[in-house]
């Protein structure tokens, strides 16, 4: 088609636009002054500043007898709560273990955890794992504390894309360049072999 007829539509719509815009333009209501705004407003419902100090000063009388009424309800409901809570008071029991016994309990606690965080952590990566995935599993079982961190010195390593699907013994705490090097062994199955 030639451009003449693309000019001659273009100009078209463009006249028609303009006549819809000014027809509807046209037929809006007039704007209303403020003094229509505000006479609108009070039949609405709405406070004025002169009418709310009025509402304040009204308010501010009620409030303090009513208030003190409350308070005077608490503290009675407070006393009456006290008085029954003496009454049903029972003797407690002595406590049967010594302060020995927990001093042993805690220390073999913490005996339990350091040996549970020594052995290593098995990690499993399945066929089409992400390297951000393993990463925040490891993360998510406190063998590292930054996930993120990890995943990028993989990446800067160039490992990233390179993980083996497979079973890894990762020890708790150990640095990106010990989690790089177990990963490049390997998963177990293949190191059993």
């Amino acid at each position: 088609m030639k451009l003449k007829y693309y000019l001659r539509g273009l100009g078209i719509g463009i006249i028609v636009t303009t006549i819809i815009l000014v027809s509807c333009f046209s037929m809006q209501k007039p704007k209303m002054t403020d003094e229509q705004i505000i006479e609108k407003a009070a039949q609405l419902g709405m406070i004025m500043p002169e009418q709310n100090s009025a509402v304040i000063a009204e308010t501010e009388t009620t409030e303090p007898e009513e208030t003190e009424q409350k308070n005077e309800q608490q503290i009675a409901a407070e006393k009456l709560q006290q008085e029954t809570e003496t009454q049903m008071e029972v003797p407690k029991e002595p406590e049967t273990e010594t302060p020995q016994e927990s001093v042993v309990s805690d220390t073999e606690n913490a005996e339990n955890a350091e040996q549970t965080q020594q052995e290593p952590f098995t990690l499993v990566v399945n066929r089409g794992d992400v390297c951000r995935t393993m990463c925040e599993n490891l993360a998510a079982n406190g063998v590292i504390d930054d996930s993120e961190g990890l995943r990028k010195y993989l990446s800067e390593v160039g490992y990233a894309s390179f993980i083996s699907a497979g079973t890894y013994q990762i020890p708790y705490h150990a640095s990106y360049e010990e989690i790089t090097n177990i990963l490049k062994a390997g998963p177990m199955e293949q190191q059993q072999q």
